[in-house]
């Protein structure tokens, strides 16, 4: 059996083609930086907060499906006996967009926040904060946003450190209440532990074997296959040990993307699927080229815009085809350059042969 140690050096040039900093790009999901470090440079915030009453007290999102951006709703209400504006809303993190109906809250009265959160391809428990300064007081409204992103079947945990153990039990639940297989863990037969309920062809949980010295060429993401309609592949991220310093040499602020991982569920050969992705160019003047670091499989860029809502941020927008006529899991990384930079985009998913009977395309996990 191959030792770990011994893994990562045989894949270390490999791995260092195509991967970036966990949270090098928007944000990790679980960042909630202090009112404080909103503005670096400027002095600790103090004095009463304004007199906003928050409806309800969080946004929830529940159990949010990875593959779309989360959205929900809170109302900011005014419990003064004069009006309040609002100078500025500040998220903590790219990937949370707010919305406000109305800048000004009039006494007793309240205005409603939008907000959207984009990690798609992030797999857990989210905590983010949406900072609201109101004009007179130097303490925000700190709106807060919980929730978890997951497929239809939840994988537990849905990342784990490869330093920390290299082998170790994955939990797998359907959370629609639906019967499934687990097909395959990174390629082979899957090393059940246990499954609910017991005996049965497929079940509703199961719990599985991981073991990242066997047949782990790829260490950023463990690919699990089901025969779940809702979720084909699951994704969970392995982070940690000696891989942490080859990222860091691939990270710039000139030059990156808004989203670490992309997970397109089931290509077949044949198929395209096309994928959309936030990204930063420092010179927009310079050409750029992309490509794809997977056998059999081609992109091209469909579109690049600026971000309405942030000038600073463009959307791109590539279709990925495949001509791979094999069954096996996808790990790999879609790569632009411009001259000497580089950014780096996980892909996920499982790769199929052409489809014999006609029918409609599986369509990946990542649906518009």
């Amino acid at each position: 059996m191959m030792r770990y140690g011994r893994l990562i050096a045989g894949v270390a040039v490999m791995v260092a083609a195509i991967v970036m900093t966990p949270g090098s790009a928007w944000c990790d999901q679980g960042s909630t930086a202090p009112p404080s470090q909103a503005q670096p440079g400027t002095a600790p915030l103090t004095g009463p907060p304004p007199p906003v009453l928050l409806e309800p007290r969080q946004i929830d999102l529940g159990y949010a499906n990875p593959s779309r951006i989360a959205t929900g709703v809170i109302k900011l209400r005014n419990t003064s006996s004069r009006p309040l504006t609002i100078g500025r809303v500040q998220p903590t993190c790219k990937c949370t967009t707010p919305e406000l109906s109305s800048m000004t809250i009039p006494p007793g009265q309240t205005v409603e926040m939008k907000a959207g959160v984009d990690l798609r391809g992030s797999l857990g428990k989210i905590s983010k904060t949406i900072n609201v300064f109101v004009n007179g007081y130097s303490q925000p409204v700190q709106v807060k946003i919980v929730g978890e992103m997951g497929y239809a079947v939840r994988c537990t945990p849905a990342e784990f450190r490869s330093d920390v153990s290299a082998q170790g039990n994955l939990e797998l639940e359907a959370m629609d209440g639906k019967p499934f297989r687990v097909l395959r863990v990174n390629g082979l037969a899957p090393s059940i532990i246990s499954q609910s309920p017991a005996g049965a062809d497929k079940a509703i949980r199961w719990t599985v074997a991981y073991d990242l010295t066997v047949n782990s060429p790829m260490l950023d993401y463990y690919i699990i296959e089901t025969d779940h309609p809702d979720a084909p592949v699951l994704d969970p991220r392995v982070l940690g040990g000696e891989l942490a310093a080859i990222e860091g040499r691939f990270f710039t602020s000139k030059l990156l993307f808004g989203r670490h991982n992309t997970n397109i569920g089931i290509l077949r050969a044949g198929e395209s699927v096309e994928i959309d992705v936030g990204m930063v160019r420092a010179d927009r003047t310079k050409p750029m080229t992309w490509e794809i670091r997977v056998p059999d499989l081609s992109i091209e860029l469909v579109s690049l815009e600026v971000d309405p809502k942030d000038p600073q941020w463009e959307k791109a927008v590539v279709r990925v085809t495949s001509a791979a006529e094999r069954d096996a899991p996808l790990v790999g990384a879609i790569v632009v350059r411009q001259e000497d930079l580089q950014a780096r985009m996980f892909i996920t998913g499982r790769l199929m042969p052409a489809r014999t009977g006609g029918g409609a395309a599986e369509g990946g996990a990542e649906k518009p």
